[in-house]
């Protein structure tokens, strides 16, 4: 794509932006599945999977408008040659373009061939191809579509949304069995949204920036239902699309997010953090001493389930990423706690991690007051929060 053509896609993409929240404004909204779409197309990429949640968009009964192809197609042109593609991923992308009418993506598919794509890929491409070489249609350019700048339009949204209390507790209001297009209408469009498709089972859970999450499932028979909603300002920061741009944003860093999110004392947004930090090659050790205070405190009133639950996630990251330093603690909660899920957690063998002092932490060093001065909430005005994970 030439420079010229470029910053022509980009403007007609930002312009259709501007559009979008011109019409929220005066009350309309965009449709559900074919946002879906767009926003899929943009943002994911293999391994990840997306054809059968977007087959169920697309086959909604409850639904009459169609879904947007042409950013399915550039997704397709864009991932083909992904040596991460599933080819049965791959197979599904092109096959849902073929429900297009009027053959409309027989060039599209021609380039597939052409592309390093899994060769089950290839071979329905050219069936197709050459079952539609005679279809005067008007055809889809390739690369018409520019998904970065769609996705940099989806980050420049995600920022100018202004999180309040009022909208987390509207996020709250929505209810089990609402459509789709209910909370659009309702809320407007998320800031980010993700397909999960386990076995049989078909999700999304969109985003909407500090407010909160809500998980819509697929029913042949009755379509995409909201199944839950999480109303909290922080748990969900991390899913931002604006996340791999946080510097140049001015947004904190992943640790500071952590942090952030521990510092909070809130449950969910805490157990989020500390597991994001199970896979982390090494936890920063502020971060395993202030989640230490934090158990140091709260592990003997743990009736809840959410708390208890918290405080295991905190004993088994403290057992394999903190170590000897924290042994002491952890043994005192084996021998006195009277929770059998707490007991279980801490007789885990303590790992010894490289880089963590072994001078053992004192209950009280770490002051949770002054952690929360340190690291403020981002969005300060937000206080409400319900829900379970």
């Amino acid at each position: 794509m030439s420079p010229h053509r470029g910053l022509l896609v980009k403007r007609v993409i930002a312009a259709f932006l501007w559009l979008c929240g011109c019409a929220l404004a005066r009350g309309a909204t965009p449709d559900a599945a074919q946002w879906t779409v767009r926003y899929l197309a943009a943002n994911s990429t293999p391994p990840q999977r997306i054809s059968q949640v977007l087959e169920d968009l697309g086959s909604d009964p409850q639904r009459s408008s169609t879904l947007t192809f042409d950013e399915l197609a550039e997704y397709l042109l864009r991932h083909g040659a992904d040596p991460q593609l599933d080819p049965a991923e791959g197979r599904n992308l092109a096959e849902l373009l073929t429900r297009a009418p009027n053959a409309r993506y027989r060039d599209a598919l021609q380039r597939v061939r052409e592309i390093d794509s899994p060769v089950v890929v290839r071979i329905f491409a050219r069936d197709y191809v050459v079952a539609h070489r005679s279809s005067t249609g008007q055809q889809y350019v390739p690369g018409s579509i520019d998904l970065d700048a769609l996705r940099s339009g989806f980050i420049d949204a995600a920022m100018a949304v202004e999180p309040t209390d009022a909208r987390a507790r509207q996020l709250d209001s929505l209810h089990t069995g609402d459509t789709l297009e209910y909370m659009f209408a309702h809320m407007g469009p998320p800031q980010h949204v993700r397909a999960v498709a386990v076995s049989m089972v078909h999700r999304l859970l969109y985003y909407y920036r500090g407010a909160g999450r809500v998980v819509f499932g697929f029913d042949s028979a009755s379509g995409w239902r909201l199944q839950s909603v999480i109303a909290d300002s922080l748990a969900f920061e991390p899913m931002m699309p604006y996340r791999a741009r946080a510097r140049e944003l001015g947004q904190p860093d992943d640790a500071t997010l952590r942090m952030i999110q521990l510092a909070s004392g809130r449950l969910m947004p805490l157990k989020l953090a500390v597991d994001a930090s199970y896979d982390l090659p090494g936890v920063p050790l502020e971060f395993l001493d202030a989640a230490a205070e934090f158990l140091a405190q709260n592990w003997k009133s743990t009736a809840d389930y959410e708390a208890e639950d918290t405080c295991a996630w905190i004993i088994h990251l403290l057992t394999k990423k903190g170590g000897p330093r924290y042994a002491a603690l952890l043994g005192q909660i084996k021998d006195k706690t009277k929770s059998l899920t707490l007991r279980k957690w801490a007789r885990l063998t303590i790992q010894k991690p490289a880089g963590i002092p072994r001078q053992p932490y004192v209950t009280g060093t770490v002051s949770l007051t002054d952690l929360v001065r340190k690291f403020p909430s981002l969005y300060p005005q937000v206080v409400y929060t319900n829900g379970h994970l």
